[in-house]
């Protein structure tokens, strides 16, 4: 299922039925050249994180942002960049684990 939740951005959102949703990016009317995942940052696949997909993309790229924090249940996160968005994030960087990053960073 594909929902494009931001439609200013590039991309769109991808659920997986056994992994993190992903924020999606292709290249417009061509193939890619292949693809790059975007890990994002403490706030999330935030606004900015999509435009660097969508830069990808316009380089002729795939890019795929995986949704990290969805394994906390905290689903499709785009924290704001001030002192509640840091706590937030910190908190859920914090449930984070190495091996749960890598499987879903090699997953998509």
């Amino acid at each position: 299922m594909s929902t494009n939740m931001h439609d200013d951005q590039p991309g769109h959102w991808h659920t997986t039925t056994r992994g993190p949703d992903l924020y999606v990016a292709s290249p417009a009317g061509r193939p890619a050249h292949g693809a790059v995942v975007v890990g994002h940052e403490l706030f999330g696949v935030t606004p900015r994180v999509r435009r660097m997909c969508g830069r990808f993309a316009a380089a002729g790229w795939t890019a795929i942002a995986p949704d990290y924090y969805g394994r906390s249940g905290a689903r499709r996160v785009g924290l704001g960049h001030d002192e509640s968005g840091r706590t937030r994030g910190f908190g859920l960087m914090g449930g984070l684990t190495r091996e749960g990053v890598g499987e879903d960073t090699r997953r998509p």
